[in-house]
């Protein structure tokens, strides 16, 4: 069993996870992940919500009495329990460490911060001086590369691809996984920025082992979140960004949930209120990028210059 720093706590696993800081042995961990090399044979369950990830994969959530179960085609079952403290893998034919460690961390590790009354979105997020920036979107909008490229230009990065908030009375950004996943067009164009990281190849590549001094560590004040639409025409000399009302803006969160999908209306319906605390207190912002990926710097400093520059790096 390794020690790893995942979203602010402890993750206690049997399973190796390369994209994740180790730390120091601690008492008891936030959550405990297991290998059972059986399949799960125990109560079917209610089954709440499926996703198709691509042909043949599936993703498909199921309500237990003691927790949560998620089917994910060949690759097996993981059970949440304990109140997200407590996650089993029962391994499948598809044993994959690559696929499994992209469960774990995404919609498995919501599962279990929502369990603890976070809201998981789809997003990244970087911390600047006045506090914690996310940047949502769909899979393919560029979140991960801007969220890299204001890293390179003097922020710290907080998360990549789960964005999770306390929906609190000031709601903070967890530190989550301090690794990006990114095409080869993007790692071309950003990689040279950190040297000495590495970066392993997969159906992404990963860009990882980032300076500690780069990274955020603890929680931070959320003061802004930006919804991502990538602009093609010409008309868009700079970036731009446009406040958005609190109803577009709570509709915004719930599309960008990691798992409203999976979890069913009446679990979903729970989080409204923590959208709601959310959005009273964080503004949201449209945000208008150029999609041309060699103008990036160019967006990152805008970006940095809205939030005052970025923090003095911690030694």
């Amino acid at each position: 069993m390794n020690d790893y720093f995942a979203f602010g706590g402890c993750l206690r696993s049997e399973l190796d996870f390369p994209d994740l800081s180790r730390r120091p042995p601690s008492g008891r961990p936030d959550w405990e992940l297991r290998i059972s090399p059986s399949a799960h044979t125990a109560e079917p369950g209610d089954l709440r919500g499926e996703r198709e990830v691509g042909p043949g994969w599936v993703l498909r959530l199921f309500r237990l009495q003691e927790g949560w179960r998620l089917d994910y085609g060949a690759t097996g079952s993981y059970l949440v329990l304990d109140g997200g403290r407590r996650i089993v893998w029962h391994q499948g034919s598809d044993r994959r460490e690559e696929v499994v460690r992209a469960v774990i961390l995404g919609p498995i590790m919501a599962l279990a911060l929502h369990e603890a009354g976070i809201l998981c979105l789809h997003g990244s997020a970087v911390a600047l001086k006045q506090g914690g920036v996310g940047f949502l979107a769909s899979k393919g909008y560029g979140k991960s590369s801007l969220a890299v490229a204001i890293t390179a230009a003097g922020g710290r990065l907080m998360s990549d691809d789960l964005l999770a908030v306390t929906p609190t009375a000031a709601p903070e950004i967890l530190p989550g996984v301090h690794s990006v996943r990114m095409h080869d067009d993007v790692t071309e164009l950003i990689a040279d920025a950190f040297p000495e990281s590495l970066l392993r190849a997969g159906w992404k590549k990963t860009l990882t082992n980032f300076p500690a001094h780069r990274l955020g560590w603890e929680r931070e004040p959320l003061c802004a979140l930006y919804v991502l639409s990538p602009v093609h025409e010409p008309r868009l000399d700079r970036v731009s960004r446009s406040r958005v009302e609190s109803m577009e803006a709570a509709l915004s969160l719930a599309t960008h949930n990691k798992i409203t999908d999976l979890l069913g209306n009446i679990e979903a319906g729970r989080m409204l209120p923590w959208i709601g605390a959310i959005v009273s207190k964080v503004p949201v912002y449209r945000l208008e990028v150029p999609r041309d990926l060699k103008r990036l710097p160019e967006v990152a400093s805008d970006i940095l210059s809205w939030h005052d520059g970025a923090r003095e790096a911690r030694s």
